[in-house]
């Protein structure tokens, strides 16, 4: 789980990097690059954990035209995240 997680968390790094600034899926982007070090970190508990994979989910699905490496990125994070039984 934690290496899916840190290749997410480079892929989110890459993806703010080609957004323009100021742009809202660059604001969104950056708290969810947060969301995954702070799990990393181990700071989450599993109800955060959860709301992850949800905010996860939806994050998914509004990138994955604009980004797809992101998109799928993200989908390997959700099911190792649910694999645990998250």
């Amino acid at each position: 789980m934690e290496e899916h997680l840190r290749h997410l968390r480079d892929e989110l790094q890459a993806a703010i990097g080609r957004t323009d600034e100021g742009h809202e899926d660059r604001e969104e982007l950056t708290r969810l690059q947060g969301a995954v070090e702070s799990r990393l970190e181990g700071g989450d508990g599993d109800d955060d954990s959860h709301g992850l994979v949800d905010w996860l989910e939806k994050t998914e699905i509004r990138v994955e035209s604009d980004h797809p490496t992101l998109g799928a990125s993200i989908r390997q994070a959700i099911q190792s995240l649910t694999a645990t039984g998250l």
